[in-house]
């Protein structure tokens, strides 16, 4: 059987709107599901310079306000939607801003990503209070490198939530459909290489069955690297 494969590399990753990184099973991964610390923003306040929960303040002193902060509060699951976790949320059309630290033992020459399968509907994304992305799309997932952001020792990753029906999204405005909102996916710290396959496909040949058509799309430094494929019996 002949066997025809194109290698090819990747434009670099966009801050918006990231393909999905494929086969996430088969990558070295850590959970970041759980109970997460919540606030619940009904004004969708907290993106602005002035309420800022991205940027997670707390008191410095005893006349220090701050008026709302992820300790103490709300706590959810992740994955799962939040109307169905609190009563008061059950008919909730807004933010909710989410926050899980995570740690991270060694770098390395490693690059590290955080994957959503899903998010309903609009993410924005947080790493030690810096934005790394957005994404729209409620049943969709997404990554975004965060390997400048993370360090060694603890992280802070905060994700806003808004389930705010949109005349183009969905359900849109005139829909009868409970729109549930929330991270309703895993959510998951991915690492890779430096140079790692970033998609790949592979079928039999529709002309000649002898013929396996494919290609592996490389993302990284190292795009002229040898490849090897096994096949089982």
């Amino acid at each position: 059987m002949k066997i025809i494969l194109v290698l090819c590399s990747l434009f670099p990753l966009l801050l918006f709107g990231q393909s999905a990184m494929i086969h996430i099973e088969g990558r070295q991964r850590t959970s970041l599901n759980g109970l997460w610390e919540v606030i619940i923003d009904p004004f969708d306040a907290g993106s602005g310079d002035w309420a800022a929960y991205y940027k997670d303040r707390k008191p410095l002193g005893n006349t220090d306000f701050v008026e709302s902060s992820f300790e103490g509060g709300h706590q959810l699951y992740v994955p799962g939607d939040f109307n169905s976790q609190l009563p008061e949320l059950n008919y909730y059309e807004s933010s909710i801003w989410y926050k899980r630290p995570f740690k991270i033992q060694t770098k390395q020459d490693n690059r590290f990503f955080i994957h959503f399968a899903a998010v309903n509907y609009k993410a924005e994304v947080y790493l030690n209070g810096v934005k790394i992305g957005e994404h729209e799309g409620g049943f969709t997932p997404f990554q975004f490198e965060v390997t400048d952001h993370v360090k060694i020792g603890e992280n802070s990753l905060i994700v806003k939530s808004n389930n705010q029906r949109i005349k183009d999204g969905i359900p849109g405005l005139g829909f009868d459909w409970f729109n549930y909102g929330g991270i309703t996916r895993d959510v998951e710290l991915v690492q890779t290489p430096k140079t790692y396959i970033r998609d790949y496909f592979i079928q039999l040949s529709q002309q000649d069955e002898n013929i396996i058509n494919g290609y592996v799309s490389l993302d990284g430094p190292k795009k002229n690297k040898r490849l090897q494929y096994a096949f089982p019996n």
